[in-house]
């Protein structure tokens, strides 16, 4: 499942791919209490995968039968833990056009 996703130290954030805004409380927990930079560096590299092919992601995501809230996901733990290492990831996600933001 999700072969098209990067390789993580923690595989786990790839939930994070399918899980709708109702996220369940201990995946949140779980997340939250590995290595902070480590789970920055995760959400990167999956926002990095987003943002290099959308037509890719969304076209895997389709085939996949799921929906995505990982940007939302990101945006969230990103503040939670005050990464501003993560500003430039933020900022290319705020540039997308409504579609891809909307997805």
């Amino acid at each position: 499942m999700f072969d098209f996703l990067p390789k993580l130290k923690h595989p786990v954030v790839n939930e994070l791919c399918i899980a709708d805004l109702d996220i369940h409380e201990d995946l949140i927990a779980y997340l939250l209490a590995l290595p902070r930079e480590e789970l920055i560096n995760d959400l990167e590299l999956l926002l990095d995968c987003f943002l290099k092919d959308q037509d890719k992601f969304f076209e895997n995501m389709l085939n996949e039968g799921e929906d995505s809230d990982l940007l939302i996901h990101a945006m969230i733990f990103f503040a939670e833990h005050s990464a501003v290492q993560a500003l430039p990831t933020i900022l290319r996600i705020m540039s997308l056009d409504e579609d891809a933001i909307n997805y």
